[in-house]
């Protein structure tokens, strides 16, 4: 799951946006721990359907529609989206497994091994694939910045295999929606892939996100009752 997510990254993130890639991303993310939390399936055990969840993982997904819609009339392939979202969905999973493998072998760092080594493996042969049977891969870009997402993804992978078992599936992947929409504004602002700009609908977008995380997390006390003859 972690290779095909790095996979979607190269074949659709310059073309849809970094803003709206990470937005499709959260959908499928948010879809499928909502579902790993009910089936139990998370290091966490069942976490039962509420209102205030399924709400969150609604505005989420009405999140992903406002930032789509100010593409629809432009040149961007929508049909690339079925790659991120199909990459959210297996983030959820994703990161339940590293929960359980981390609960069962009492050791963050096992976890985090296991997950880069079987997502090298896949990026390994897809490489291989695709330098026989296309072409080979050209220079290496000379950025050292460029180099960083592997460093950020293991602590990433590391904090998620270590905080699963605590917040849920939902609730963890909710709660990197702020972090991931933020920056992926800023890199949409600062280091734009095009120069399209940044629409207004990717904007409402990423604050639904926000909201998205704010409802789902949210616990609401019930009132106690009146005492008797009061």
């Amino acid at each position: 799951a972690g290779a095909f997510l790095v996979l979607s990254q190269g074949l659709t993130a310059a073309a849809l946006g970094v803003a709206l890639f990470t937005v499709a991303v959260v959908a499928g993310q948010t879809a499928s721990g909502l579902v790993l939390d009910r089936i139990g399936f998370g290091p966490g055990g069942v976490v039962g359907f509420t209102v205030q969840r399924v709400l969150g993982a609604v505005v989420a997904l009405v999140a992903v529609g406002v930032a789509v819609s100010g593409e629809l009339g432009g040149s961007i392939p929508l049909g690339l989206l079925v790659l991120p979202l199909l990459a959210g969905i297996g983030i959820g999973w994703q990161q339940a497994v590293n929960g359980r493998v981390k609960m069962r072998a009492q050791s963050t760092l096992a976890a985090t091994f296991i997950n880069f080594i079987v997502g090298t493996v896949v990026l390994v042969v897809a490489a291989v694939l695709h330098a026989l049977f296309v072409a080979p891969p050209g220079a290496l870009p000379g950025e050292w910045w460029l180099y960083l997402g592997g460093p950020i993804g293991c602590v990433f992978i590391a904090v998620a295999a270590f905080l699963v078992q605590h917040t849920g599936v939902l609730i963890l992947g909710l709660g990197t929606v702020a972090g991931q929409t933020l920056s992926a504004l800023a890199l949409d602002v600062f280091l734009p892939t095009d120069d399209s700009g940044v629409h207004v609908s990717t904007v409402v977008g990423t604050l639904l996100a926000f909201a998205a995380v704010a409802i789902a997390s949210a616990r609401f006390r019930r009132r106690p009752a009146a005492p008797a003859g009061s």
